[in-house]
């Protein structure tokens, strides 16, 4: 299963509970599912889809979530980096990645040029919580599409991926096996002064 199948699956079970809480608020499965939808929509109609490389750059944050799951839902893969490792090294990941979909946290929007200049593939850089930068703010930019369900990420068959059988066949103990389980047995037998011979 795909982390988005699971996400929807909470969704069905859990629809008004919270699903993200943390700075930022908390945010419940069908507010995530509306806004990841709406969100993946957004990136479809602006040619982000399946097989885009994605990445985000923001601290733990409930208001990153969503703009996630509606990457995903639209297909990105995900190139992963991290905040504590500095401009540079990510800058290194990033442009060895080719990614070419940036997700920011307005706290670290000011490093956004440095990722456009060293990254000719990166087409767009958006903000995931704050209208306040000079990226737009991703549920600003995707609130005309609607909050629908929509299945267009890549299914786990695709990637080469098989289901387990539901059921496996029973392993026959190899002839070792069952010497060294007769043994322990004659052992313990002995122990307790009695006889486990077969006659």
């Amino acid at each position: 299963m795909h982390a988005v199948d699971l996400f929807d699956l909470g969704a069905r079970n859990f629809h008004g509970r919270v699903a993200f809480s943390g700075a930022g608020g908390d945010v419940t499965y069908a507010q995530a599912q509306a806004a990841s939808n709406r969100i993946a929509r957004a990136l479809l109609a602006n040619g982000v889809g399946i097989g885009t490389r994605m990445a985000m750059l923001s601290p733990n944050n409930t208001t990153a979530m969503p703009a996630l799951l509606g990457a995903m839902r639209a297909g990105c893969g995900w190139c992963n980096v991290n905040l504590r490792a500095g401009l540079d090294s990510n800058v290194d990941v990033l442009k060895r990645g080719r990614c070419e979909l940036l997700l920011i946290h307005s706290s670290v929007a000011e490093m956004a040029p440095a990722f456009e200049e060293a990254i000719p593939e990166l087409k767009l850089v958006l903000c995931n919580d704050s209208a306040g930068t000079p990226y737009p703010y991703i549920l600003d930019w995707a609130a005309d599409q609607p909050d629908g369900f929509l299945d267009h990420h890549v299914p786990a068959s695709s990637l080469g991926l098989r289901a387990r059988p539901a059921e496996r066949p029973a392993r026959r103990r190899s002839r070792s096996r069952r010497k060294i389980g007769s043994l322990c047995r004659c052992s313990l037998g002995r122990r307790a002064g009695t006889s486990t011979s077969r006659r």
